[in-house]
C-alpha cells in the first residue's frame, strides 16, 4: 500500500480506478466523469468541502492537464484562446493556487506539431509560477531556474532531439535517466 489518498473535486477521497471487468456505479463518479469505486474509509461530501481541501493548502500534490506550460511554471489549462467553443475552468485555479505541488501531465505538441512547452504562454493563465514537474510522452521534466530540465527521458533521445519538442529554454542534463523498454520495466524490481 502506497499511502497515497486520491481526492476528486467533486467530493471524493479515498477512490481507486476500476479494475478490469469491473463494472461502475453510475452514481459514483470523478471530476472527470469516470467510474470510480471507494477505498475502506473513504470518504463522499459537498463541493463546499472539497474546494475548502483545495483552497485550505491540504493537497500535498495535484495533477493537471495543459494546453500550455511556460518553463517558468505559467499554467494555461483552462482555454484555448477566442476561439474555444467551451472553455472550462473547473476547479483547475483552485487546484493549481491550492496544492502544496503542481504536477502536468501532457503531450509536448499541438496537432500541428507547435510545441507546447514554451517561453511565455499565449493562451489564458490558470496559474502564474505554479508548476514544479511535467510528464510528457518523451519523458518528465523539472521545471527550475526558469527552465525544462530533464529527469527521465526515453532511450536515444538525444538533445537535438528534444529540443524538437521544447521550445522553452531547456538546460539539458547529460546524465539523464533513461526510462527502460516496458518489457524490462515489468521485470525491474525498481
Amino acid at each position: 500500500e502506497s499511502g497515497v489518498q486520491l481526492h476528486s473535486e467533486n467530493g471524493i477521497l479515498g477512490m481507486r480506478g476500476l479494475h478490469a471487468g469491473e463494472t461502475g456505479d453510475r452514481d459514483l463518479i470523478n471530476a472527470s466523469k469516470e467510474f470510480v469505486a471507494l477505498l475502506p474509509g473513504a470518504s463522499i461530501f459537498d463541493h463546499a468541502l472539497s474546494f475548502a481541501i483545495m483552497r485550505g493548502g491540504h493537497l500535498d500534490v495535484t495533477v493537471l492537464g495543459a494546453f500550455e506550460l511556460a518553463a517558468n511554471g505559467d499554467l494555461a489549462n483552462w482555454s484555448l484562446g477566442d476561439d474555444d467553443p467551451l472553455p472550462s475552468v473547473g476547479g483547475a485555479m483552485d487546484l493549481a493556487m491550492g496544492a502544496k505541488a503542481v504536477w502536468v501531465i501532457m503531450e509536448t505538441q499541438t496537432r500541428d506539431g507547435r510545441s507546447k512547452l514554451v517561453q511565455q504562454c499565449t493562451l489564458p493563465l490558470t496559474g502564474l509560477g505554479v508548476v514544479s514537474r511535467v510528464y510528457t510522452q518523451i519523458g518528465s521534466f523539472d521545471l527550475a531556474d526558469g527552465a525544462f530540465v530533464p529527469r527521465a527521458l526515453l532511450p536515444g533521445l538525444s538533445e537535438a532531439d528534444v529540443r524538437q519538442h521544447v521550445a522553452g529554454p531547456l538546460r539539458w542534463n547529460a546524465s539523464v535517466l533513461r526510462i527502460p523498454p516496458k518489457s524490462q520495466q515489468e521485470h525491474s524490481h525498481v
